[in-house]
C-alpha cells in the first residue's frame, strides 16, 4: 500500500489533479475517478459538513419563510365596439380596427398596471386589509397609500396567455383570501378603467348638434328645390326638353285657332240679326201711318195714340236688338282677345324656358345633387349618433367586451416556500459545492 501523500499513478493520455501532473498531446481531458473517490473519501468530513449546512440552511429557510400564495383571475378580450373607430362627423366608409390585436392586448395589459387602477384597490381595501404591518409601522415622510400600491403593483403579474386574447393577473400575498380579494376588485375597476378610457362621453352631443345641423341644412336644399320647382313646373318631371318642345307646339296650334276665332266673330259682327231690318220697315210704315193721321185727326186723337204707342214699343224692340248683338260681339271678341293674350305670354314663357333650358338645367341638377349629399350626410350622422347613445348607454351599464372566465379564488396551496423544490435544489447545491470543495481542497493540499 502507497504511503499517504504519494503521487498517484497515471494512466496514458490521463490529466492528474496532482500536483506536477500534466496532459498527454492529442489526448481528451478526463478526471481519474480513482483519484476522484479517493479524494472524496479523504474530505469526507469537509463533504458532510457542507452538505450538512446547505441542506440545515434550505431547511432553515423553509421553515422560516412566511408562506405566499398566488391568486389568478383570467379575462378573455374580445374584439368589439371599444376598438372600433368610427367617424364622428358622419363621413363615409365603416368602423376600421387600426391597431393590430397583440397592440390592443398590450393596451389593456398597460391599464390593468396603471396607477389609478392600482390605487383604488388599495383605497378601496385599505392598507390595514392589505398590508397589516405595513399599516402599523409605516415609514415616516412617506404617503402610507402609495407605498402599499407600489408593493400591490410590486406583487402583481399581469400577462398574455400564449397564442389566446387573455389576460392572466396574479397577486402575490401571504393572506389567500385577500389576495384573491384584490384581484377580483382589481379586475373590476380594470373594466370601469377601460370603459372610462375607450369611452366617448362627449360625442353624444357632439353628434346630436350635428344631427341638428345637418338636418336644418337638408330642409334648407329641399326648400331651394321646391322653390325652383316652383317657379319652373317642367323640372318636376322627365324629359323636359321634349316636354317643352311640345307644349311650344300645342301653344301655337291653339294661337292661331284663336286668331281664327277672332276673324270669325268680327265677320258675325258685321252682320245684322235678321230681325232687325224687320223691325226698321215695320217703324217706318207706322211712322208713315202717324203723318196720315195728323193729317186728318188731332194730335191727341185715339188713332193718333195708338200709332205712336206702336212706334215706341218698335223703337224699343229695335234698340233692345241691336243693344244685345252689340254686346254678344263685344263679349266673345273680348274673351277670345283674353285668351289670345294668356296663349301669347305662356308661348313667350315657354321660348325664354327653351332658351335658359341648358342653365336652367345645371341649375336644377346642382339644387338635387345637394338635396342628396345633404340627405346622406344627415342619415350617416344619425347611424353614428344612434351608435353613439348605444354605447353610452352599455358603459353606464359598465356593459364591455372583457369576460371573466375565471375570477380569483382563494388558493390553497402557496407558491412559495416549496419544501419539495428547495429540497431538490438544496440536494443539488450542497452536492455541487461538496464536491468542488473537496476537490479543490485535494488539488491545493494534497499531503494536507
Amino acid at each position: 500500500m502507497r504511503a499517504r501523500g504519494s503521487p498517484v499513478t497515471r494512466k496514458a493520455d490521463v490529466m492528474s489533479f496532482e500536483p506536477g501532473g500534466s496532459v498527454a498531446a492529442g489526448g481528451a481531458s478526463v478526471l481519474e475517478l480513482q483519484w476522484v473517490f479517493r479524494a472524496l473519501w479523504r474530505r469526507r468530513l469537509l463533504v458532510a459538513s457542507l452538505f450538512g449546512g446547505v441542506m440545515l440552511a434550505a431547511g432553515l429557510h423553509t421553515a422560516l419563510s412566511t408562506p405566499i400564495y398566488e391568486a389568478t383571475s383570467l379575462l378573455l378580450i374580445k374584439f368589439g365596439r371599444e376598438y372600433v373607430y368610427q367617424d364622428d362627423v358622419g363621413g363615409g366608409g365603416g368602423g376600421i380596427v387600426p391597431r393590430g390585436r397583440e397592440t390592443l392586448i398590450n393596451s389593456e395589459i398597460q391599464i390593468l398596471r396603471s396607477a389609478e387602477v392600482v390605487k383604488g384597490v388599495v383605497e378601496t381595501m385599505g392598507v390595514e386589509t392589505l398590508y397589516p404591518q405595513l399599516a402599523l409601522a409605516p415609514p415616516p415622510g412617506q404617503p402610507l397609500d402609495s407605498i402599499a400600491a407600489a408593493r400591490v403593483l410590486g406583487n402583481l403579474s399581469v400577462r398574455q396567455v400564449q397564442d389566446a386574447d387573455v389576460i392572466q393577473v396574479s397577486l402575490r400575498h401571504t393572506d389567500p383570501q385577500v389576495g384573491a380579494r384584490a384581484v377580483n376588485l382589481l379586475v373590476d375597476l380594470f373594466k370601469e378603467k377601460h370603459l372610462e378610457a375607450f369611452g366617448e362621453p362627449q360625442a353624444t352631443a357632439f353628434l346630436e348638434e350635428k344631427a341638428a345641423k345637418a338636418s336644418e341644412e337638408l330642409r334648407g336644399a329641399e326648400a331651394r328645390l321646391l322653390e325652383f320647382q316652383a317657379q319652373h313646373p317642367q323640372f318636376s318631371l322627365d324629359d323636359k326638353d321634349a316636354i317643352l318642345l311640345r307644349e311650344r307646339s300645342e301653344l301655337e296650334t291653339a294661337l292661331r285657332d284663336v286668331e281664327n276665332q277672332i276673324v270669325a266673330a268680327r265677320q258675325r259682327s258685321l252682320t245684322e240679326d235678321p230681325a232687325i231690318p224687320g223691325a226698321r220697315e215695320e217703324l217706318l210704315r207706322l211712322r208713315l201711318q202717324e203723318r196720315k193721321l195728323l193729317n186728318t185727326h188731332n194730335e191727341d186723337s185715339r188713332q193718333v195714340e195708338n200709332v205712336r204707342r206702336e212706334i215706341a214699343l218698335v223703337e224699343e224692340t229695335l234698340k233692345a236688338a241691336e243693344q244685345d248683338t252689340s254686346g254678344r260681339h263685344r263679349q266673345e271678341l273680348g274673351m277670345l282677345g283674353a285668351r289670345k293674350e294668356s296663349l301669347q305670354e305662356r308661348l313667350v314663357a315657354v321660348e325664354s324656358d327653351l332658351g335658359s333650358l341648358p342653365a336652367l338645367s345645371q341649375r336644377y341638377r346642382e339644387l338635387e345633387r345637394d338635396v342628396v349629399a345633404k340627405e346622406g350626410s344627415y342619415e350617416r350622422i344619425q347611424q353614428r349618433l344612434e351608435k353613439a347613445r348605444t354605447s353610452a348607454e352599455m358603459d353606464r351599464q359598465k356593459i364591455a367586451n372583457i369576460s371573466v372566465i375565471q375570477p380569483a379564488y382563494a388558493p390553497l396551496q402557496p407558491v412559495s416556500p416549496r419544501p419539495m423544490l428547495n429540497l431538490i435544489a438544496a440536494v443539488v447545491v450542497g452536492s455541487g459545492i461538496a464536491l468542488g470543495a473537496a476537490l479543490l481542497a485535494e488539488h491545493l493540499f494534497p499531503n494536507a
